[in-house]
This record gives C-alpha cells, sequence and structure tokens, in this order.
C-alpha cells in the first residue's frame, strides 16, 4: 500500500474502543509491520477551511477543499490522533473486503500531508521518524520523475 491511500471502514476502532464507520488515510507505506493512519471528517465545526496544513489550533489537520482529490466535498485529516495498523491485518481485511479502497491522494499533496503530520504535537517520535524516513524516499523521488518529464519535454 502506498502512503496516501484513503480506506473506508465500516468496524473503525477508535482509541476509545469504539467502533464505528470511517475513512482514513495511510501515511506510511508499512515498511516496519505497521501503517500510520489518521481519520478523516467532512465535518468542519472545529476546523478552518484554509487549504493545507494547520497544525497551531486546538486542533491540528490538513484540509482538502471540494475537488482537490478523490473525495467527495471537502474534508479534513484530523492530525490529533494517530493510528497504528498492523499491516498483515489490514492487508487481510481489504482482501476479506473488510475495508475498501476508496482512492489515493495525489502525490504532491501526499507528501504534504506527511509533512504536516510530522510537525504535529501528537505524533510520536518513532511515527515521525518512519515517516520522515518514507517522506524523503517518495520527494526524491517525486523530484527524479519530474527531472525526467522535464528532459523529454
Amino acid at each position: 500500500m502506498v502512503p496516501g491511500t484513503i480506506l473506508h471502514d465500516p468496524n473503525f476502532r477508535f482509541h476509545d474502543g469504539k467502533a464505528g464507520n470511517k475513512l482514513f488515510v495511510v501515511l506510511n507505506d508499512g515498511r516496519d509491520g505497521h501503517y500510520i493512519a489518521v481519520k478523516t471528517t467532512s465535518r468542519g465545526d472545529r476546523y478552518t477551511f484554509v487549504y493545507g496544513c494547520q497544525v497551531l489550533g486546538r486542533f491540528p489537520h490538513f484540509y482538502l477543499p471540494p475537488q482537490s482529490c478523490c473525495l467527495d466535498g471537502q474534508s479534513w485529516l484530523c492530525l490529533d490522533e494517530f493510528y497504528e495498523l498492523d499491516v498483515s491485518i489490514l492487508n487481510r481485511r481489504l482482501l476479506d473486503l473488510a475495508i475498501n479502497r476508496i482512492g489515493v491522494l495525489p502525490e504532491p499533496i501526499t507528501l504534504e500531508v506527511m509533512g504536516c503530520a510530522i510537525s504535529c504535537d501528537d505524533i510520536s517520535m518513532a511515527h515521525a521518524e518512519n515517516l520522515r524516513t518514507v517522506w524523503k524516499e517518495r520527494k526524491a523521488a517525486l523530484e527524479e520523475t519530474s527531472k525526467t518529464a522535464s528532459k523529454g519535454s
């Protein structure tokens, strides 16, 4: 699974132990055996309507306006809670169709979200380091792709 993958889980397990219907975004590639994920919401009563990274307020988030990605309408990625999900369990649930893949954020947005998450107070040092490693690799790959494309033009 690639960073920026958007999934729908009708039985998402929240930190308080409750389960509910939720869209979430995977932020890393699972190389260490865990995916780091954040919830989304379409209810903006606690959030700003300014595109991108907003980490200084009470509820850190990343705002995605309508038509910025494959999500319907506007969405906020909630950066005040990070979820560590076991790779083998999540992949099994995808294969069993217990979780649905909605789409993938465009690579530039994924990199922005990852950078934003790294700067959040609520992320653990281990998760931030994992994201930083993946972010650096993906950013370098995107820059290389851009260079190759511009040479071909």
